[in-house]
């Protein structure tokens, strides 16, 4: 989200920080993203696609663990303190 919305100048600056990922960057990453109101838009969408993977998760047997998987990244999300 935050590249399509970004300038040009800021869309260098996200490449360079997800090329060169180093976990000291999510400072400079978090401000773009904060910039272009990137993260509840973002979250929305992972909310999105969660509902589908849950829907088709559904038709397999319980005990693949998959379902869980998708509890836990809504978790993650969560725990960001964002609402989408």
């Amino acid at each position: 989200m935050a590249w399509e919305r970004s300038s040009p100048t800021d869309r260098e600056k996200l490449q360079q920080l997800v090329c060169a990922w180093e976990p000291d960057s999510m400072p400079q990453m978090g401000e773009v993203l904060v910039k272009y109101d990137a993260l509840p838009a973002s979250l929305e969408t992972l909310d999105t696609y969660l509902a589908r993977a849950r829907e088709f998760l559904a038709e397999f047997p319980a005990g693949s663990g998959l379902l869980g998987l998708t509890d836990f990244l809504a978790q993650q999300t969560e725990a960001l303190g964002v609402s989408a």
